[in-house]
């Protein structure tokens, strides 16, 4: 999923947070940045995008990577 596609987009600051809503159907996660507290420290933001469509089955997904060879 591209951030043009999300219905809804969603900032959590816990991984516990993200995984939680990575475990529901319709939630991708679209970025992973780091924000400046007030106090001075840093922390981690992910970004997750839903929209409302479920999930394809793995076998119709694509591996997400870098294409190994070069096809002509």
């Amino acid at each position: 999923m591209q951030l043009h596609e999300a219905t809804q987009v969603r900032e959590v600051y816990g991984v516990d947070q993200a995984n939680e809503l990575l475990q529901e159907d319709c939630w991708r996660l679209l970025a992973v940045t780091g924000v400046s507290d007030p106090q001075g420290g840093s922390r981690v933001v992910y970004v997750l995008g839903n929209s409302n469509l479920p999930r394809k089955p793995a076998a119709e997904q694509g591996s997400g990577g870098f294409q190994r060879e070069v096809r002509s």
